[in-house]
């Protein structure tokens, strides 16, 4: 059953889905969640500062009108 929410989120607002999807049988299978594996450190640590930057200068834009 793919696209299921876990089902320790018993507030989650597709936990209806989840519960559909489980009406019709099937196997609930838990895979591990997703990492980042940094191969190039500087470039990343360069990406995570543009990004803040840009995110700034768009609130700042967005404020002034």
């Amino acid at each position: 059953m793919f696209g299921a929410i876990d089902k320790r989120m018993v507030d989650h607002p597709q936990m209806g889905a989840t519960k559909y999807k489980e009406s019709f049988g099937g196997d609930y299978i838990e895979f591990l969640g997703e990492f980042s594996l940094y191969i190039n450190k500087p470039k990343y640590i360069y990406n995570k500062i543009k990004v803040k930057i840009r995110t700034k200068i768009k609130e700042f834009k967005t404020r002034k009108k």
